[in-house]
């Protein structure tokens, strides 16, 4: 093996014009550091920025999706509401006619009952205690319609 032995070497004095050297050259490291600096300030300010921006962005569509689920879910209520009003309307109406046909049947009924005593009677009395005015029927059974 082969070993190489290093001397330190004696510093070397410049005189003045080596000193101003120098002293430009750490001048000028020192602003080129501190452009370097300024240079990571502004790019982490404006990834700083661009993270905020970007964090806006993602509110802002945060809220408009919960808006339009709103107006889904209001919507929805709506229509369910509609649909709850459409159903009754019909039960009303149901409840209307079935009425009236209990009505009509009732009556058919008490003619046909009616009908059925003059019908068997000879003295052409009603059951309700009246004289018939007409060959007809009885002047309470036409009362009723």
């Amino acid at each position: 093996m082969l070993f190489i032995a290093f001397r330190p070497q004696e510093k070397v004095t410049l005189g003045e014009e080596g000193e101003e050297e120098e002293e430009e050259e750490e001048e000028e490291e020192e602003e080129e550091e501190e452009e370097e600096e300024e240079e990571k300030e502004k790019e982490e300010e404006e990834e700083e920025e661009e993270e905020e921006e970007d964090q806006e962005e993602e509110e802002e569509e945060d809220q408009e999706e919960e808006q339009e689920i709103e107006k889904v879910v209001v919507d929805d209520k709506i229509r369910e509401k509609k649909r709850k009003r459409e159903k009754q309307k019909k039960l009303v109406m149901l409840s209307r006619t079935a009425n009236y046909l209990n009505e009509r049947v009732t009556l058919w009924w008490k003619m046909a009952r009616r009908w059925s005593a003059l019908a068997g009677s000879t003295n052409r009395k009603e059951l309700c205690g009246q004289p018939c005015f007409t060959a007809s029927g009885c002047a309470s059974f036409w009362s009723l319609r």
